[in-house]
């Protein structure tokens, strides 16, 4: 009886460590991660091709936007905004604009100007102002810029007989004057170009005047 309860017991111990689980072990995952670092390399390089691409694009669009407004004309050179002609015949820094010997004007401490000859044509069916004091829509209106970014409006000299705010000008007539404006003392003495930009609406004519 003893012997076949030993047998039992043993056989049992047989069946259960054969039903035992296994130790488990660690799966190897080297395959899955080198494909997935393999994967990231792919985007890094779609990524970096994208950002070429687009900066790309953004410089087309910008030399397409500024070939659209038009080159930067030089002094004696004609433009044509809406329906006027205008050229820059002569662009000098000074310290003062003088109307006589009696009367000039002066720009604010630390400042000079620069004053821009120009010529403008009216090509248009009626009498019009070149720069009125208070333009609205598409009335012409004046500016330098320095480095691209900074802007200089232009200073109406209030009884001055050469300047050209406030000239009214007839159909199929020429008339020429003085656009000034006040710019720092650093900016007259510095070397980097000064661009004068004559805008009527969103149309503009571009001159380098240094």
């Amino acid at each position: 009886m003893k012997k076949n309860i030993l047998l039992v017991l043993t056989l049992l111990a047989i069946v259960l460590s054969g039903c035992a689980a296994p130790a488990a072990t660690a799966p190897d995952n080297s395959a899955e991660l080198e494909s997935l670092t393999a994967r990231v390399d792919e985007l890094e390089k779609e990524n970096s091709n994208l950002k070429a691409q687009l900066k790309a694009t953004t410089e087309a669009e910008t030399t397409e936007a500024a070939s659209a407004s038009g080159s930067v004309l030089a002094i004696g050179e004609e433009g044509t905004l809406k329906d006027w002609s205008v050229v820059v015949t002569n662009a000098e820094i000074t310290d003062s604009i003088k109307e006589n010997d009696y009367y000039g004007f002066s720009p604010e401490e630390g400042n000079k100007y620069i004053a821009i000859d120009v010529t403008v044509s009216n090509n248009g069916k009626n009498a019009a102002n070149f720069l009125p004091s208070f333009g609205m829509g598409d009335d012409v209106s004046a500016k330098v810029l320095y480095q691209g970014d900074y802007e200089f409006s232009a200073t109406n000299l209030l009884g001055y007989s050469k300047s050209l705010y406030d000239t009214s000008v007839n159909p199929l007539s020429t008339k020429s004057g003085i656009v000034a404006f006040e710019i720092p003392d650093a900016v007259a003495s510095a070397d980097e170009e000064l661009i004068l930009v004559i805008s009527a609406g969103k149309d503009n004519l571009q001159f380098k005047v240094r």
